[in-house]
């Protein structure tokens, strides 16, 4: 599993940006699908998917804004739907099973939490989850399934939701005001943290009855919106009626903040609001990709993922970017010189402060070749010659600097 781990973090590492307005694109490396992403701030979060169940490396974090990403694993082969943390430490995330997996350490480690009683076939896959704080928190599936927690997950009790509909998203804007929304947009309420459930509505608009709700997002227990194909429905009296804009492509997700309304939905089209959703404008088209979450920890950062590896990051004109706003010294893994090499190569760093360092190569098969540095080190630049006798071909160097990871790879010649 470490092997794994580490091939997919060195090919998931590095960013790259294109200005497209308001919007920067960020090369994640990566082809799977983004299906949601969760910002404690505008340089600590997680975007995660998955390829079809074909990898357990489906999670990305990053802790400066997108400078870098570390690839974590659940250790299950299922793409990851919904992702939800309260803090750097805790986050919860529904990978399309029957379980949830739960962090205490940032991501590092991801144990299993499986709601209710033993499950049983035919089993009732889990599209997401929802957590208002370290305690609280919801999750929701097919056939109606809804499981809530007060205590971390430690425990999980069923709740009734009253219907048999595929359950997608769910979202809570107190501990006792929730609502759930899932096939044929239908779209549940409770207002006692889920003891008890009612169908409010089930908008038809635009001929979208056959289609679900794919997102929610409530300012408060009265003003909300919900995300379906072709629209943005809009309620201000917690879900009792709703009103429904047109987006005109499809809608997948919905957020916004203190000001703007953002949605995205099919072929790159992000929509924005000035007016609470009465309106909506395509702010800006970036192309083919199918957008499926949006995620703003704030007013001034967002982020966009999507299909294909799809990563947007957000930052309001006239705010500084990471990069720009650092005025120190940082954390930073140069690129090898000379690449390629034979026999030696110098490799740099940087440190900003006292760090446990550790600086490993290892071959294409995820295999540890050398241990260059492993030692407490002061800040300072550094750099280390390698000398390498072996076969010849591609390896990674990996730099650990107490939370802060880089990997790079380099080119040993015949």
């Amino acid at each position: 599993m470490i092997k794994h781990l580490l091939i997919a973090t060195i090919i998931l590492l590095g960013t790259h940006f294109l200005h497209a307005q308001t919007w920067e694109k960020i090369n994640t490396n990566t082809t799977m699908n983004l299906w949601c992403s969760c910002f404690i701030d505008s340089t600590y979060g997680w975007v995660a998917g998955g390829a079809g169940g074909s990898t357990k490396n489906n999670i990305l974090k990053t802790t400066d804004g997108g400078l870098s990403f570390v690839t974590q694993s659940t250790g299950f082969y299922g793409d990851i739907m919904g992702i939800s943390a309260v803090d750097k430490n805790n986050a919860w995330v529904a990978d399309g099973s029957i379980i949830i997996k739960h962090t205490t350490d940032g991501g590092t480690t991801w144990k299993t939490q499986t709601p209710g009683p033993s499950p049983t076939f035919p089993y009732n896959l889990l599209s997401d989850v929802f957590f208002k704080d370290v305690n609280n928190g919801w999750v929701v599936g097919d056939n109606g399934t809804i499981y809530r927690t007060t205590d971390g997950g430690v425990s999980w009790a069923k709740q009734t939701s009253g219907t048999t509909i595929n359950l997608k998203t769910v979202f809570f804007a107190t501990t006792s005001d929730g609502w759930a929304g899932g096939d044929f947009a239908s779209v549940l309420r409770t207002n006692d943290g889920g003891a008890s459930w009612s169908v409010v509505v089930t908008p038809t608009a635009f001929g979208r009855d056959t289609y679900g709700i794919s997102d929610l997002f409530f300012r408060d227990a009265n003003q909300g919106w919900a995300a379906i194909s072709g629209a943005v429905l809009r309620t201000g009296d917690g879900g009792n009626t709703w009103i429904p804009e047109s987006t005109s492509d499809g809608s997948n997700g919905v957020l916004f903040t203190e000001s703007d309304g953002w949605a995205v939905g099919s072929f790159g089209a992000i929509f924005r609001s000035g007016d609470g959703g009465v309106t909506w404008t395509i702010h800006t088209d970036i192309g083919d990709a199918f957008l499926y979450s949006v995620s703003f920890p704030d007013a001034d950062h967002g982020w966009i993922t999507g299909s294909g590896g799809t990563l947007y990051q957000y930052k309001k004109p006239g705010t500084t970017s990471v990069s720009e706003a650092v005025t120190g010294p940082v954390f930073s893994l140069d690129q090898n010189y000379p690449n390629p090499f034979n026999p030696s190569t110098i490799i740099r760093y940087q440190l900003p402060r006292s760090s446990v360092v550790k600086l490993t190569v290892y071959n294409t098969l995820g295999q540890q070749v050398a241990q260059l540095v492993n030692e407490k080190q002061q800040a300072g630049d550094y750099e280390v010659i390698f000398h390498n006798n072996r076969q010849s071909g591609t390896y990674f160097y990996r730099l650990q600097a107490g939370e802060y990871i880089a990997t790079k790879k380099m080119t040993l010649l015949p």
